[in-house]
């Protein structure tokens, strides 16, 4: 696949042709080192941009994998029209043929975060769902955003990858998370993710090209 980087957000900005104006919140946490792989002020990069592209979309975001919320409320913050659809399983709800997803999800920890900051610039809705198992309800039929951040084995990441790319309207993004490619080798999930953007984009669009800005963990594509 064809990846552009480029060093900073307004670099990205300009090469995706977008007004470089949005709105951070929760410094503390996104400038944090929270997890071994907490390097390079990716969760910085990651913040701008879904602050980026939420404040330069007009429409619905679906995000698949809300966790706690850190990156639901950078959207919410910044999208000036329409609602942000995030997605989540409850314990219950897990498939048993992926033996490293050990969730903890219960209704009070997904999206606990993205709660305590409310009320936000746009609406959310939380779904409660696996997303192998789940179909798009009529209000997603058309998506301005979707950002892939469910389950992160290969299988997972493509599957989710389909559920969403039809559905983006003409201009619209589909973004993947856990996409670095300095870390690749290093961590299973990032390659897993980057393996099944390249199985999809080879499938659908080999010129298809995927924007990234360096050290976030990012891939960003207008299919």
């Amino acid at each position: 696949m064809n990846i552009l980087t480029y060093s900073t957000v307004v670099e990205l900005s300009s090469g995706l042709q977008l007004a470089n104006k949005f709105d951070l919140l929760d410094m503390a946490w996104i400038t944090g080192q929270h997890y071994s792989s907490d390097r390079n002020n990716h969760k910085l990069r990651d913040a701008e941009v879904l602050a980026l592209i939420s404040a330069s979309t007009k429409g619905n975001i679906l995000e698949l994998g809300t966790e706690k919320g850190y990156g639901t409320c950078q959207l919410a913050n910044n999208l000036a029209e329409g609602t942000v659809y995030t997605v989540d399983f409850l314990e219950e709800q897990v498939d048993s043929r992926w033996e490293r997803i050990k969730p903890n999800n219960s209704k009070n920890i997904v999206g606990e975060h993205y709660r305590e900051l409310q009320p936000l610039r746009a609406p959310i809705v939380q779904i409660f769902a696996n997303t192998l198992t789940w179909s798009l309800p009529a209000e997603l039929d058309k998506i301005s955003v979707a950002i892939v951040d469910a389950c992160h084995e290969y299988e997972c990441v493509y599957s989710d990858t389909k559920l969403v790319a039809t559905n983006i309207v003409p201009g619209g993004f589909i973004l993947w998370h856990d996409f670095c490619p300095s870390m690749r080798e290093e961590f299973f999930w990032i390659n897993n993710v980057m393996r099944a953007v390249d199985t999809y984009i080879q499938e659908t669009d080999p010129y298809l090209d995927v924007h990234y800005l360096k050290d976030s963990w990012f891939g960003i594509s207008r299919p």
